[in-house]
Order: structure tokens, then C-alpha cells, then sequence
């Protein structure tokens, strides 16, 4: 309960700086009057264009509800709402900008770059980074990492120098590579294939540097975009992707979407010390208010996953049918797959059940998977391009899932056998 507290003041924070205001907050609210307060004045042509999400807690665990807490419902699900939300609804115009502002809570990197929304960063032995110039001549060996969905570099190195086995990672990266680099980009308000084209300027004259690269989630799309579709110049020696869905992502980011945003609410309050899921915190309030604004207007709760999804440039951009996606597939047959490496986890609900009742977003996962990203789409590239049997690892922990890779011992050694035992 008490973990719960000091969440739910952290999301009041951030939701006011996203135009969501809880009780404590409401007053600050540049919005039009209640409708009750608007009739009273005579105006009977006023339209409220205000609404809420509500968090409810039950014995499953959180669940977000697009729209106010409904009494009679605690009977049938025996929750209690222990936040709501208000907003203006956002029109369509509006997403835009505010998927910008989301993405600059999630990765404080981007709001330091102005117009520029992507840039790479240089890290050192004790995990600090500096800003490093994008469109230099490079030479030598470079590590390159490039995080996943609503992360950045600095939550995946938080991640990294929390082990001993991390550190140990980074020292002997050091040793091998004269540069440990990371690609910190937009996640949410900009699709794949963007985030791709900025990578390429930023290392478009490094064709004298040699290159592996370290990607996580969606950042394996990016890494593939990049180098596959937009240039053949820079070739890696080797690119290992970490829980990626290298032929896209299905149903957790459409259908599902609102079983997976309270799932990476659950997240938040239980593993309060991963620093990474402070991030999906965010993530997850500042997209409901997308879903909660095309809810108001399309009743059915899958439908309205499909259409946030379709409208976050970052989601539809990953999905396994997007263009970008098919294109991916159709060059995969001219790539050399000996220099690709991928892993996953075989997270298992059960074995996690001290944490939190994982089975009431279950129905919504294929299995073997990290609980995002399914064994089949970490391990393929398309229907014809197959990563070879010996380059596929699948952790023995049950316990991993797709944000805590980089806390498993079993992860830096397999990429210290692939980047770092030749």
C-alpha cells in the first residue's frame, strides 16, 4: 500500500504535466466548466469536452477504465478506484505534439535537443554519458546500442551497472571497442522507419569504423531499418538483437493495447528499483489519455486499441502489418544471417506469481514469449529468412521479462561469447 501512495503521487506529478489532473490537481485545470455548471449560466448548447480515466485496484492486481468509476462495478470485479483522472479530450490534430511532449518525459535526452529529436551519446566505465557529434568521420571499433519501446540509454546502462556482471560487461566492452555508443531517439510520437532514416545521418560517414550493435526491442526494427533499407555502405559485423520483434509486433500494441498499458502499470508499482519501468509508467498514464479521447467517441474497447494504435506513429510503425514491416521482409533474403544474433526469454506468469496476478492479461500473449515480444517473431525475420539454430538463444531464467533482460547474468554472457571472445 504504501508502494502504491508514493506511485500514485509520482503519476499525479507526471499526469499534470500531460494535462491529467487528479483531485489534487483538478484545480489547475485550463479546461471549460462542468456541464451542470454550464447549464446553470443558461448555456444549453455547451458540450463538455472533459473526461476521465480511472485506476482500479483489484485482487488481479491495477486495471486502467476508460472513463469514471462506475460503483455498481465493485461487486462484479471487487476493485476499488484508487485514482481518476480528468482531461480535455484530445482532437486529432493535437496527438502529435502531444506524443512529443510524452516522449520528452519518457527520455530527457530529447528535450534537450530542440528541433533535432535524435542524437548519439558516448559512455564511459562508470556508465556516464556525454552528447557525441552525429555525422563525424568515425574510425576504429564501435559498440552501438540502441534501446526499445519508451526507454533510453541511460535506463538500460541504470540497468547494466546495477550488476556486478553488468560492470564486468562494460569494462571488457571498453577494452574491446573504442567507442560504447547509444542511439537515443524518440520512441512514441516517431515510427521506426524515422528513427532509422535519423540513424543513418548520424552515422552515414563511419564506412571506415567497424561496428557491432546491441539493440533492444522495437530498437531491433530500427537497427534492421537502417542498415537494411536505407544503407548497404555501413555493414556491422555483427547485430544481436535483445527480445526484438524483428518481423514486428502483433496484437500487444492493437487489440490488447489496454490490457498492456495496465500491465505495464502492475509493473511500476511492483518492481519499484528498475529504474527502466519508471519510463513504462509514464508511458502508460500519457497513452491513456489517447485512448481514454478516441474511446469518447468509438464505444468498442478493442476498436479503440486498433485506432490508438494507429494513430502512435511509434506503435503502427512496428506492427507486423505495416508497410515498413513488409518491406523488411522482402530484403531479409539478401541479408547474411550468420552476423545475427537474437535471444528472448521463456517468461512464465507462474513462475512470477509472487509479484502480482499476471493471468488477467494473459489471454491477450502467444507463448513462448518475454510477455511482449513472442519466441517466434524474436527468432525470424519473415516467412523465408530464418536466424540460424546456433545464433538464437533462449534464457534459461523464467523470471525475464521484455524489460529486465538487462538485469539477467545470463544476458551479458552471451554477449560477451558474441561481441567480445573472437
Amino acid at each position: 500500500m504504501e508502494r502504491l501512495q508514493d506511485v500514485l503521487a509520482e503519476l499525479d506529478d507526471i499526469g499534470a504535466q500531460l494535462g491529467m489532473y487528479s483531485p489534487l490537481h483538478e484545480g489547475r485545470m485550463n479546461a471549460p466548466k462542468k456541464m451542470g455548471e454550464l447549464r446553470r449560466f443558461r448555456d444549453r448548447q455547451a458540450v463538455d469536452n472533459t473526461n476521465i480515466v480511472t485506476l482500479a485496484q483489484g485482487p488481479a492486481g491495477l486495471r486502467w477504465i476508460p472513463g469514471p468509476w462506475i460503483p455498481k462495478e465493485v461487486n462484479r470485479h471487487r476493485e476499488r478506484s484508487v485514482r481518476q483522472y480528468r482531461y480535455t479530450v484530445l482532437q486529432p490534430s493535437d496527438i502529435s505534439r502531444y506524443l512529443e511532449r510524452l516522449d520528452e518525459l519518457i527520455n530527457d535526452r530529447i528535450s534537450e535537443l530542440g528541433k533535432r529529436r535524435s542524437c548519439l551519446r558516448k559512455w564511459n566505465l562508470r556508465c556516464q554519458s556525454a552528447k557525441f557529434p552525429s555525422g563525424n568521420g568515425l574510425r576504429g571499433t564501435v559498440l552501438l546500442l540502441i534501446h526499445g519501446q519508451w526507454s533510453s540509454g541511460q535506463s538500460v546502462f541504470d540497468q547494466i551497472k546495477s550488476s556486478s556482471t553488468g560492470r564486468e560487461f562494460v569494462r571488457n566492452a571498453a577494452e574491446n571497442y573504442d567507442y560504447i555508443l547509444s542511439f537515443e531517439h524518440e520512441t512514441l510520437s516517431s515510427s521506426p522507419i524515422s528513427n532509422a532514416a535519423d540513424l543513418y545521418i548520424a552515422t552515414q560517414n563511419w564506412k571506415g569504423a567497424n561496428i557491432d550493435v546491441v539493440s533492444h526491442g522495437r530498437g531491433g526494427l530500427v537497427a534492421r531499418m537502417a542498415f537494411e533499407l536505407l544503407t548497404t555502405e555501413i555493414e556491422p559485423r555483427k547485430m544481436v538483437f535483445v527480445g526484438s520483434a524483428m518481423d514486428g509486433w502483433g496484437n500487444a500494441y492493437s487489440k490488447g493495447l489496454l490490457d498492456t498499458l495496465s500491465f505495464l502499470i502492475n509493473l511500476y508499482v511492483h518492481t519499484a528499483k528498475d529504474p527502466r519501468l519508471i519510463r513504462s509508467g509514464r508511458a502508460s498514464l500519457g497513452l491513456m489519455r489517447i485512448f481514454g479521447s478516441i474511446q469518447s467517441r468509438i464505444i468498442d474497447i478493442q476498436q479503440t486499441g486498433i485506432a490508438t494504435a494507429m494513430l502512435v506513429s511509434g506503435l503502427s510503425g512496428a506492427s507486423a502489418n505495416s508497410r515498413d514491416i513488409s518491406r523488411l521482409r522482402e530484403c531479409a533474403t539478401n541479408v547474411d544471417l550468420t552476423k545475427y544474433y537474437s535471444f528472448t526469454s521463456q517468461f512464465s506468469p507462474e513462475a512470477n506469481a509472487g509479484l502480482f496476478d499476471w493471468s488477467f492479461a494473459a489471454p491477450q500473449r502467444d507463448y513462448p514469449s518475454d510477455y511482449m515480444t513472442p519466441t517466434f517473431r524474436a527468432q525470424s525475420m519473415g516467412p523465408k529468412a530464418k536466424l540460424p539454430e546456433e545464433n538464437r538463444r533462449v534464457l534459461a531464467s523464467p523470471t525475464t521479462y521484455f524489460d529486465k533482460y538487462f538485469a539477467d547474468e545470463e544476458v551479458f554472457e552471451y554477449l560477451n561469447e558474441v561481441l567480445m571472445d573472437d
